[in-house]
């Protein structure tokens, strides 16, 4: 005999028979959804950037394997055509995939075509660097120069020709100026602080150098520092008293303004036209020293000289500027000059190497 239910619990079990088979439809309907055909995945994959599709690729290959298959034969060639980044970051995302495989030949082309161009432009900015210390750091390098040098001869100056009437240069006439003003000169001439005020031009542009090359590694390698080398062999500067210039001073002592004009004339301008001397800072100190040229960006010109508007001091002044100044131009900047760019290229160098390298 069987057992009859209530109305009310009849009523209990109808409903639950419904929840049940509702719940089967969603169980149903959501396997349906979640099931991934390859003509689903091509879609899929056409609407997500190269690097959001590895990643889909990555991240649904065990669930459906055809995903090998489909992505080898048909993803990779398209990856294959674009640039080396990208290449790079989908052949990170797809690493022990069939498809890290498949782009290494792609990765090892385009490689090769990236550095290549990534060489040319390192060179490209080496003589960039160059270019910028000649035209900005030297002549800015020289207006301090040439205000140290002011500063100075007008000490040395002072000191020789000074006093009430000038009464120092009596010494002159009784034949012992030539010493005094020798020594005088050595005592205000400071050669520490002239190569001190090149080596900070020097040290600070090295330096910003430095800084660029690391932020163009990390720009490229995305992570670790690239270390310069920014310093360079320094040359302690001696800046020697011309003889010519003792001459000069004695001349201009006595007022032999005649014989001044034709002695300027032929003594520091004539070697103008010498150009510039090789074989080392010391033999260029040695030649700057016995030459000299036309007047080291002072405030006075051939004019000047020539029509005799300078007073003998002015003109003792300016001479000896000049020839300070004519050793630090063709001497120590060109010395100086040549371990920068001696730098610049061996950075350069090493720069694309740890590249190279890294990449």
């Amino acid at each position: 005999m069987f057992k009859r239910y209530s109305s009310s619990t009849k009523v209990i079990l109808f409903y639950l028979s419904i929840l049940i088979g509702l719940s089967s439809c969603n169980v149903s309907s959501s396997s349906d959804e979640s099931k991934l055909t390859p003509e689903d995945a091509i879609n899929s994959l056409a609407d997500l950037s190269p690097t959001e599709g590895a990643q889909f690729f990555v991240d649904n290959r065990e669930q459906y394997p055809f995903l090998d298959t489909l992505y080898v034969e048909n993803i990779v060639p398209i990856i294959g055509q674009c640039s080396f980044d990208t290449i790079k970051a989908v052949k990170e995302k797809v690493k022990k995939t069939p498809a890290d495989k498949a782009l290494t030949p792609y990765y090892k082309d385009t490689k090769n075509d990236y550095l290549a161009k990534l060489n040319q432009e390192i060179k490209e900015n080496a003589i960039s660097h160059k270019k910028a210390f000649v035209n900005f750091i030297i002549p800015a390098m020289q207006v301090e120069i040439d205000s140290l040098l002011e500063k100075d001869m007008d000490e040395v100056m002072n000191k020789y020709a000074g006093g009430i009437m000038n009464w120092r240069k009596i010494k002159f006439f009784l034949g012992t100026g030539s010493d005094s003003f020798e020594r005088i000169w050595n005592e205000n001439i400071d050669n520490d602080k002239y190569t001190e005020c090149v080596a900070k031009y020097i040290d600070t542009y090295l330096d910003s150098l430095a800084v660029q090359r690391n932020t163009y590694y990390n720009d490229i390698i995305g992570k670790g520092d690239f270390k310069s080398e920014s310093r360079i062999s320094q040359a302690t500067m001696d800046l020697l008293l011309a003889k010519k210039c003792v001459r000069e001073v004695k001349k201009f002592t006595e007022k032999e303004k005649e014989e001044m004009t034709t002695s300027i004339l032929k003594d520091w301008v004539v070697p103008t036209i010498l150009g510039a001397c090789s074989g080392g800072v010391g033999t260029a100190v040695a030649w700057a020293y016995d030459a000299g040229n036309l007047l080291y960006d002072v405030k006075v010109t051939l004019d000047d000289i020539k029509s005799q508007k300078l007073e003998s001091d002015e003109v003792v002044k300016y001479a000896c500027m000049e020839n300070i100044g004519f050793q630090i131009r063709q001497a120590y900047l060109k010395y100086y000059t040549g371990r920068v760019f001696k730098n610049i290229d061996e950075n350069s160098d090493k720069l694309y190497k740890s590249i190279s390298e890294n990449l």
